[in-house]
């Protein structure tokens, strides 16, 4: 378990130094998604467009991993949310987005927990 703990640590550890809130949270991944769909996004903070599909992507492997080891070592699994296996980060990118944009009352909140609101509204575990 003290193994499980540190890979956590060690792959969350990014999300958690940057620690943004809601409104850089939809800011940067509103900028990303209009990026890949072709739009001019070059007066845009790349770095923010980076850090709102890598923190998502981050969040989803990480709920994945917590799933993968607690079963390969007989616990329980947690299934906070089941995203398919086939969503890219820019489709997950626009689901936050639309989370976001949909409850503004909670954008005073840290980006990662609010990316998992997100993905546990979006893709509930059956």
């Amino acid at each position: 378990m003290k193994k499980i703990t540190l890979l956590l640590i060690i792959l969350l550890l990014p999300s958690f130094s940057y620690a943004g809130d809601g409104n850089e949270l939809l800011s940067n991944c509103t900028k990303a998604c209009k990026a890949s769909d072709g739009e001019d996004v070059s007066s845009s903070n790349y770095f923010g467009m980076g850090t709102c599909m890598g923190t998502i992507r981050g969040v989803i492997d990480a709920g994945e991993i917590i799933n993968i080891s607690a079963e390969s070592r007989g616990y329980t699994k947690q299934n906070l949310y089941c995203v398919p296996v086939e969503m890219s980060t820019v489709q997950a990118t626009r689901v936050v987005v639309e989370y976001l944009k949909a409850h503004p009352e909670e954008l005073d909140r840290q980006d990662t927990v609010l990316i998992v609101w997100a993905l546990k509204e979006a893709f509930p575990c059956k």
